[in-house]
Formats: C-alpha cells, structure tokens, sequence
C-alpha cells in the first residue's frame, strides 16, 4: 500500500538539503535565460527581484553579471538558509511565496526572473497578478520552462528518451507513495510522450495568459542544455525525498532506470514586458 503525501517538495527540509546536488543544471539555465535578457545591459542600476531562488544560484550568476541591487524571493526556509550562506550581504531576503504579495507590499522592481519554478506556482492567477504588481510599467519579467509543463514543436530522439525515463521514475514512485504531485507528474509525461499538449503550456498560451495582466511578449528562444545524466539522477533523488524517509527505497527505483552518460534537457525562455503604463 502507497503511503499518502500531500506537500509541495520544496517545503521538505530533506529535499531542499539536496538541492545544492543538482546546482549544476540551475547554473546552466540560468546563464541561458541571462544570454537573453542580462539586467546590466538592460539597466546597470536595475533592481532585480529572483523569485523562487532556491539556494541562490540564480542569482549568485547575475550579481557576477553586475546586478547590484537584487531580492532574493523563496518560501523554503533551509533553501533561504543556503543561499544566504552563498550571497551573504550581496542580496536582500524575503522568505515567501509569490502569491504573498503582502511580503512584497511598497516593492516594486525594474525586472524579475522565476528560473526552474514557473511550474512551482501553486496559484497561477495570483502569482501573476503579483508579477504584475511588484514590476515597474515597461518593467520585465524573464523565467523558463521545460517540459512536461510545457509543449515544444520539435523534441529530439535522445530528448524523448530521458522523458520516458522520468515517466519510468514516477510511475514506480507511485506505486510507493501517493501524491497528488506525483500523478500530475506522470499525466503531463504521459501527455508530452503523446503530444497531447491540451493541457500543456506551449508559446501561444503563455502568450495569452500574459496579455491578460498586460504583458506583451519581447523575446523568446529555446536552449539545449547538455549534462551529465548524474544531475538527472540527483534530481530524482532530491525530489523522491519529498516524499519518502526510506532512501534505500529511493535509490533502487533510481538503479532500476538505465540511463546514458549525458542527457540533453530543452528549456523555453520569456522575456515579458509590463505594458500597464
């Protein structure tokens, strides 16, 4: 019988401890979503809100890009705890969410990034109604995102294949421990696999949600991003202990799944621009 788990995985002390084992993958996305909108070319003096920051890595990129003047947003306390070790007096901190906006009250910023956790946003309409409060008129928003959450046209062979793979992953989770994370996890792999983006994010549906807060799309692209399949592995590692103690447990499904030495992950990368001027 599955144990029944009801949390958001970054609220577990256990997962979030791991976090700091995938940094490698975060880095990686970052400097591509900074490739296409870097904040000292933009403005040098701009202030810049990193929501969802994690362990700070994120943002620890765009202060080596000159970014003087940054918030750190992120609701997981030991997360916070780390990337306060990393950024020390070079950010300023509020643990909290997006949807928060009471945090946020009196703020508002010239940008904001949300790098690997647009899919985090427990509250879609409130986060982006909040996005929209706390970013300057003509202000911007930048963030990625991958699949499941999102359809790309084209996705290589060798893409297609790590997607099975974390179908492979969660399925065998689930047959563990229930979670209503998990079985969403397993319908969207299960959708992209069959391309069956009616319920998946894709370019013209982001574009619409955003024209709904008056945000107009500036720019966009799409990255490969190229890792050692070890990264693939913490990831599951991290996420699987979310929602288990057992570890044993965790690492025998992650050994049962075979993967290649290298694995190649597609991201979708917006740049927004607040039109509400």
């Amino acid at each position: 019988m599955a144990n029944q788990v009801d949390t958001n995985p970054f609220e577990s002390e256990n997962a979030s401890g791991k976090y700091s084992s995938t940094d490698e993958i975060y880095l990686l996305s970052a400097i591509e979503a900074i490739k296409l909108v870097n904040p000292v070319s933009e403005n040098p003096e701009a202030s810049i809100l990193d929501i969802g920051a994690g362990t700070g890595i994120g943002s620890e990129e765009l202060i080596k890009e000159g970014a003087k003047n940054i918030t750190v947003l992120e609701p997981s306390s030991s997360m916070m705890a780390q990337a306060k070790e990393r950024l020390g007096d070079k950010a300023n901190y509020i643990e909290a969410k997006i949807e928060d906006v009471l945090e946020l009250e009196d703020m508002v910023f010239d940008m904001a990034y949300a790098l690997n956790c647009f899919h985090l946003f427990q509250d879609l309409s409130k986060s982006l109604a909040n996005i929209a409060c706390v970013i300057k008129n003509d202000g911007y928003f930048v963030f990625n995102i991958s699949a499941p959450t999102y359809g790309f046209d084209e996705l290589s062979e060798e893409e297609l294949v790590i997607i099975q793979k974390n179908l492979e992953f969660y399925t065998k989770l689930s047959e563990k421990v229930q979670s209503p994370i998990i079985e969403n996890t397993k319908d969207l792999l299960e959708k992209t696999l069959a391309r069956n983006y009616e319920q998946i994010f894709d370019k013209q549906k982001i574009t619409d949600l955003f024209k709904a807060i008056n945000f107009d799309l500036c720019d966009y692209k799409e990255s490969l991003i190229k890792i050692s399949s070890d990264y693939q592995v913490n990831i599951w590692s991290m996420m699987a202990s979310a929602f288990s103690q057992d570890q044993k447990m965790i690492n025998e499904i992650i050994e049962s799944i075979e993967l290649s030495r290298q694995i190649t992950i597609r991201q979708a990368i917006f740049k927004m621009q607040n039109r509400n001027s």
